[in-house]
């Protein structure tokens, strides 16, 4: 990989974005606060990189551009190597090395918009056959179960119900 580039898990960002994000956060006002406050205890966690890109905790800070957004957001979550991943695990991916404000919330709608996402839910799939309570000798004690038929099997000490 050249040095143009910054690996982030299986999202590569190329020179050109990074270019992108460093011109759109000389436009947003926020950061450009933040800028006007490093090194004080207002923006302790906010530093300028080598490349002069803001930082926050050492995560890229993104600003506030829909376009931006929806780029990082739709190769995090659509692109091959990232197989539709759920809310938790592509905010967590961005978390490592993004930042943005309402991130959590911004990834939770684009998941939640996600037709991909909506087929597979598991309200959406069938069950596996009718929900049956079973009470169950297990020595001196009666155990109930809850057992989905045909496909679960109860064990209890050496004796098998429902299989072999």
């Amino acid at each position: 990989m050249s040095s143009n580039c910054i690996s982030c898990n299986t999202l590569v960002i190329t020179n050109e974005f990074m270019e992108k994000v460093k011109e759109k956060q000389l436009e947003d006002s926020k950061l450009k606060n933040f800028m006007g406050l490093l090194n004080t205890d207002k923006a302790k966690d906010f530093f300028l990189g080598v490349d002069d890109i803001l930082r926050f905790k050492n995560r890229i800070c993104i600003p506030e551009d829909n376009e931006l957004k929806q780029t990082m957001l739709s190769e995090g979550h659509k692109s091959k190597l990232s197989l539709h991943p759920g809310m938790t695990k592509m905010y967590q991916d961005l978390k490592k090395s993004y930042w943005w404000h309402d991130m959590k919330n911004d990834v939770a709608k684009f998941v939640a918009a996600c037709l991909t996402c909506q087929k597979s839910k598991i309200e959406h799939q069938q069950l596996g056959g009718m929900l049956t309570q079973l009470d169950i000798q297990c020595g001196s004690e009666m155990v109930s179960q809850w057992i989905l038929l045909p496909t679960y099997h109860v064990l209890c000490g050496s004796m098998t119900l429902f299989g072999s």
